[in-house]
């Protein structure tokens, strides 16, 4: 059975996603040479909230992490810079 608390996160990402594509949209309609900062922002944010939900889930379920060394680039940190980079640009905002 899967906890609570892990089906609200695994339900309400697919809103989070749809925020995510507003708030894309919206600078595509207002500014259109934001949209790459905003697309990063999203990517940030979303990703790496997905990152986090996926390695809670194989860790409650004992399911193995994924092995990073076969991959060329260390996908956690870049996902995790992009979202404090898109925490930071909330903060001037």
């Amino acid at each position: 059975m899967l906890d609570p608390s892990y089906s609200a996160k695994v339900l309400t990402f697919r809103n989070e996603l749809t925020l995510a594509q507003q708030a894309i949209g919206f600078w595509y309609e207002i500014d259109r040479d934001c949209v790459p900062n905003a697309c990063l922002d999203q990517l940030g944010i979303c990703g790496y909230r997905a990152w986090t939900i996926a390695t809670e889930l194989r860790t409650h379920h004992n399911i193995p992490l994924i092995d990073l060394k076969q991959f060329s680039w260390d996908i956690e940190a870049n996902l995790k810079r992009q979202y404090d980079l898109a925490c930071e640009n909330k903060k001037k905002e």
